[in-house]
């Protein structure tokens, strides 16, 4: 099945759920009542788990492999040169000040750019590129706060 992309909702909206997640669990431990548990225990060890994850991905700058051959997500940075200088945010305040274009050089990580990266090299998923790993807002701010206290030295 495919999603019907267009400016209004589409139709197919959220093929795979936590709650289709949650069926398939409940119903494949049937034989053992031990570990039965409500939604809202499922759901919030879930939700911990992959706070975990991105912590652990974040603060200590693991690669998470993920099962099934999905590939890995990890922390990568790479030097940007003057010859992809337009690729920096321009700093407005200094441009009006100086009545030319200046950029921000991100001289809190000496020039490094960071970034969430789903390497996806041995990943068999019929039409990869469709897909794609976009963070949460709040682990994108939270990256940008160990990097600016220079907590964590990740891959290049």
């Amino acid at each position: 099945m495919c999603a019907y992309f267009s400016r209004g909702k589409n139709k197919l909206q959220n093929l795979h759920n936590a709650v289709d997640c949650y069926k398939f669990y409940n119903n494949s431990i049937d034989s053992n009542k031990l570990y039965k548990v409500d939604y809202k225990i499922y759901k919030r060890v879930l939700s911990d788990y992959f706070k975990e994850v991105m912590r652990s991905i974040i603060y200590d700058g693991i690669i998470f492999h993920m099962p099934l051959r999905l590939g890995y997500i990890r922390v990568t940075k790479r030097k940007i040169t003057v010859d992809k200088l337009n690729r920096f945010g321009i700093n407005w305040v200094e441009t009006v000040k100086h009545k030319k274009v200046i950029y921000h050089l991100n001289q809190h990580s000496k020039g490094y750019v960071y970034r969430f990266k789903w390497d996806k090299e041995n990943c068999y998923i019929p039409n990869l590129y469709f897909y794609k790993f976009v963070p949460s807002r709040s682990n994108k701010r939270t990256l940008a706060h160990v990097i600016k206290d220079n907590k964590v030295d990740y891959y290049e």
